[in-house]
Order: C-alpha cells, then structure tokens, then sequence
C-alpha cells in the first residue's frame, strides 16, 4: 500500500501537459486520458479533465481540474508453524487535481511557434480499502476478520515546460520538455517529454491524441476542444 502511495505522488501532473496547452484564441478542452506506472501492473487510473483557456496578446491563463479514480483487488497469503493466513483487500482510488498554468507564445514561422508555459498544481489523492482475513490454523481451526481503512495524501507542483508546434494545413504537430518539481514528504525534480498531434475539424472543433512521459509514469489522452 505505501509503495501505491509513494508512486501515486509521484505521477502527480497527468493532465497538466496532456491537456492541449494552448492556442492564440481562447477555449474549453474536455479530455480523457489514463496512466501507466513504471512497475504498477494492477494501478491504471483513468478519467476525465476540463480545461479552460483564455489568451491575450500573446499570453495565455490557464485552469484544469481533473478527476482519476481506479480500483484495484489483491490477495497475500502467508503460512507458518502456526497456520495460514488469507487475505483478500479492495482499494478505490480517487485521484483529484487542480492546475493553474501561464504561458506566452513566440512565433517562429509563418506555420510554426513556440510555447513556453509554468504552472501550480495541487493534488489530493484518497483510498479507501477493506477486506478479509481468513486463517486457518494448522489444528484445523478457522476464523475469519474483515478490516477497512482511509487515508489520503496531498502535495504541490510547480513544473516549467516548453514546446514547439507546427501546422500541416488542419493537422498540428507539437513536442515539447521540460521539468517537474514535486514538493512533499520526498521532493524530487523530474523531466518531462511530450508530443500531441491534433486536427482541426471546423474553426472552433478540434480533436487530438497526447502522450506525456515522466521518469515514473506516461499517460495517453484523447481531448475534444471547442474554441470561440
């Protein structure tokens, strides 16, 4: 469970990125997107982020807010001289955020520009697990014991990328970097790779596929933006 925790912290900016970031005009994203951690086969947590974007002269504000949730089964079972002991835990997984980001754009050609952004984002990530112990001892006595718990955890992040975007008539390139700092009980800074390909359906709907990679997770998005 710790071990969850402690790699939970750590993806902490899954939309912040994975979100388009933003366009000289202003828009509201809706986007889907899961998480895959390094190590975590049982742990995938998926869900939904809004964004909303306003642009001025170059600069940009923007807000998401995102809601991930996961469950998850498991079972350990240990023997002695004693007996054997079964148990079977549930944990539901909430994994909420908000993210605020500043950015201003450079254009570079006529098709291409740069975006350079930075952002705060604080997470809060809730459990809640329960189960059942069956133990059996070796004289042949069984008994059982249900158990449930809470715990929850949250911390800050303040991370600085920059990305380069290129049009290709209605379908826009984009990759990017940068860094992440995590800032709770064990700090620690992490790069950040991106990519994003989008097209542009009409002047105000577009659509786009994002991938964002962290030293300890990537995520995969599908986002839905209307722009006005």
């Amino acid at each position: 469970m710790n071990s969850t925790l402690k790699q939970v912290a750590l993806v902490s900016a899954l939309f912040a990125s994975t979100a388009c970031l933003a366009n000289s005009t202003d828009f509201v994203e809706l986007g889907y997107g899961k998480i895959t951690l390094d190590g975590v086969d049982e742990f995938k947590p998926t869900g939904i982020a809004v964004t909303v974007n306003k642009a001025f002269d170059g600069f940009y504000l923007q807000g998401t807010y995102a809601a991930l949730s996961d469950d998850f089964n498991d079972t350990l079972i240990e023997s002695d001289y004693y007996a054997n002991i079964e148990s079977t835990v549930k944990v539901e997984t909430d994994l909420n955020y908000l993210t605020l980001l500043v950015g201003h754009q450079f254009d570079v050609t006529d098709a291409g520009f740069v975006d350079v952004y930075g952002g705060y984002s604080r997470y809060k990530l809730e459990l809640d697990y329960s189960g059942i112990t069956n133990i059996t001892s070796n004289d042949g006595y069984r008994y059982q014991e249900s158990f449930s718990d809470k715990d929850s955890d949250t911390s800050d992040h303040y991370h600085i990328e920059a990305a380069y975007e290129h049009s290709f008539g209605d379908l826009n390139a984009r990759v990017g970097l940068g860094v992440e700092r995590i800032q709770d009980d064990e700090s620690e800074t992490n790069f950040v790779y991106l990519a994003k390909l989008s097209y542009q359906f009409t002047d105000s709907i577009s659509a786009n596929i994002s991938y964002r990679n962290v030293d300890e997770y990537d995520n995969f998005g599908v986002n839905l933006r209307y722009s006005f």
